[in-house]
This record gives structure tokens, sequence and C-alpha cells, in this order.
């Protein structure tokens, strides 16, 4: 695409000279003649000729060319103007009208650059929207120059207008995504703010708090390679992840449909699923032979996600632990971060925890079906 725009301006470069030069006049027309350069010699004109190769460099480049006349008020465009502007070959662009389908807060700015054109200040440069006749709003760019006569008065104005849509299309997605950007390093680093506090008094070393910190971590990074680009992450794939280290056969089964989370409640249920697992694997259902964990979502009829996470055939439960194992950090998480519920059950051989979370968090895409399956 960037060579397809080099190639076109490029080309309205080589010729452009020639077409301001071919409107001063016949007089002036008869001096000109092209250089050839490979021999260093001037070649005969064909003016027939220079106006085609005019009109491909200025339809290649999506750019008309424009005179205005100061006096009269009438202009002349080239012939591509009404393909860019999307006027009929019949239909008659004064500048009255041309000016009417500008956005009329760049109408503004547009007559303000008229006004300050002066002798000592004779071009200008300004964008601007633009509404065709068949609905489209496009972006224009407009470079022109004013002629004067020996009192100063302005006589005409002379430029180029091209359409910049697609450059604007890309500069707006360009600032989305730093924006997007912008947004993720802050969530991110407040996460691993929050990460840090909560891991900080569950441990009894240092070299525990820091393989406790980095597993949270990595469960964060995890979330993240789902995302890439986009802003909605698929939940089975999300807890398919966290379950991965200590999936074998048979000790984990995931029932649900395969719904689109946001980046805000992916990084959330990644640190929760995480910890779940977790604690599973050290204590729970995934320490044992046997044992297994059962994860079952869905959507209910307010819209809102709720998960089950269940242990069976773990080691027998003798005490209700209140707090440490991570379990903390859950019942302060979700509620903090996605104004969700947290639930949890112990029966004597495995944890149940369900959670609740707003539809808010839930993005409207279809992932595609999923249904019950076991690793």
């Amino acid at each position: 695409m960037r060579q397809w725009l080099v190639s076109g301006i490029k080309r309205i470069v080589e010729v452009i000279v020639n077409y301001i030069r071919g409107i001063r006049g016949p007089e002036r027309q008869r001096s000109r003649r092209p250089w050839k350069r490979d021999t260093g010699t001037w070649l005969p004109i064909n003016p027939t000729q220079d106006s085609s190769w005019l009109q491909d460099a200025l339809a290649t480049g999506a750019v008309l060319a424009f005179q205005w006349d100061a006096r009269s008020g009438t202009s002349q465009r080239s012939a591509n103007a009404a393909d860019i502007l999307g006027f009929g070959p019949n239909q008659v662009l004064t500048a009255e009208r041309f000016l009417a389908q500008i956005d009329s807060e760049d109408r503004e700015s547009l007559k303000a650059c008229l006004r300050d054109v002066r002798p000592s200040s004779p071009a200008y440069s300004i964008s601007f929207r633009f509404a065709r006749p068949d609905g489209r709003h496009i972006w224009l760019e407009e470079t022109a120059r004013g002629e004067f006569d020996a009192t100063g008065r302005l006589l005409r104005l002379r430029g180029l207008t091209r359409d910049i849509s697609l450059r604007r299309r890309l500069e707006e997605h360009q600032a989305a995504l730093l924006t997007e950007f912008d947004h993720r390093v802050k969530n991110v680093l407040s996460r691993v703010a929050a990460v840090v506090a909560a891991t900080r008094g569950q441990v009894g070393s240092v070299e525990e708090y820091a393989e406790a910190l980095e597993e949270r971590i990595a469960s964060l990074v995890n979330a993240h390679e789902l995302m890439g680009q986009s802003r909605a992450v698929s939940l089975s794939e999300l807890v398919c992840r966290q379950l991965a280290p200590y999936a074998v056969a048979g000790n984990s089964a995931l029932i649900g449909p395969d719904l689109a989370l946001s980046s805000e409640a992916a990084e959330a249920i990644a640190l929760v699923m995480h910890e779940l697992v977790t604690n599973a694997a050290k204590y729970g259902a995934l320490s044992v032979t046997g044992g297994q964990v059962m994860v079952q979502w869905e959507q209910g009829l307010d819209g809102a996600l709720g998960i089950n996470w269940r242990e069976v055939g773990g080691p027998t439960i003798t005490d209700r632990p209140d707090s440490g194992h991570g379990l903390s950090l859950i019942r302060d998480l979700i509620p903090h971060e996605l104004a969700g519920k947290v639930a949890f059950k112990y029966a004597t051989n495995g944890v149940e925890c369900t959670i609740t979370i707003p539809a808010a968090h839930l993005r409207g895409i279809d992932l595609g079906p999923r249904g019950s399956g076991s690793r």
C-alpha cells in the first residue's frame, strides 16, 4: 500500500509542473520541452500526451487539481474531480456548493485559511471532512497558492486536493492501538501491584515469595498471549491454559459455551484460575491419583457469567481454610476488579468455588460452541 502511494505521488511530482505551466497559456506552453534523460536532449512536446500523463498521475494518487478565479468566483477542476468528490459528469460543482459539502467546523477553518492568503503568506495547507452526494464522508487535504496583481489583490488560487481518507483511517487505527496499549500497560502494572501485595505475607521465605510471585505473573502473561490485538479472550482457552501444566487423562473436565471475555475480566479470571489450579495441585484433587477438577460455566438470564469450580476425589478436608493459599486474593480480586461475587464451599473430598461476573465483562462475539470435554 505504501509503495502504491509513493508511486502515485512520484508520478504527480513529475507532471505537476507541466500542468501548472500549461494552464498559463499557449505562449508559455510552447517554451516547454521535456528532458530526455538518457541522451541529455530536449524532446518535442505532445500536449495531448502530457494531459494523459497528468490525468493518470492524478487518478493514481487520488489527487485533483483546481483553479479558482477570485474575480469571477468560478473554479476549474481536473477531470478526475467527479470520481473523488462523487459528483456526476453533468452536475455543476460551484465553489459555493463545494464549501457547503464541507463539515461545518472544518468549513470555518478553511474560510479562515482563505482570508489569511496574502502576498506575504500566499500558500496554505489544510485537511477537512467532505460529504459526498452519495452519503460517504471522506477526508481531503488541500494545498494551494495564491497569485496577486501589482497592488496585492488576489487574482486566483491554484492547488491540489488529495483524498487522504485511507491515511486518516490508518492514523485513527494507530491512535486506537496506542490508546489500547496505554490502557493495557496501566492495567497490567496495577494488576502486578495487586499480585505483589496479595503475595506478601502468604509465604514463609524469600524463595517461596519469589516463586509464588513468578507463577502469578506467568498466569497474567498467558492471558495476554490470548489477547493479541483483540480485546476479547476465549474463556475456554483461558481455562485450558491454566489447567494445562497439571492436566492428565481424565483429571479435569470443562463444560460450557465458548464465551468471550473483556481484557480486564480475562486478566482477573486468569489469576483466579491460577490460584485454584495451584491449590488443587498442592493440596487438592490434582495432588492425588483419581482426583478430578470440574469447571463449568454458563450465562444466566440476566447475562451474568457464572463459573463453578468443583474438586472431587481429593484429600479429605479437615479444616476450613479462611485465608492463605491465594484464597484471599480470589476473594478480593473478583469483587474489587470486576464487581462480581465469590463463594466457597468445603466438602470433605474437595473445594467448590462459585464465581459470578456481571454481563458487562462479556463480549458479544461468537467463538463457536463448546460442549463438555475432559483432559
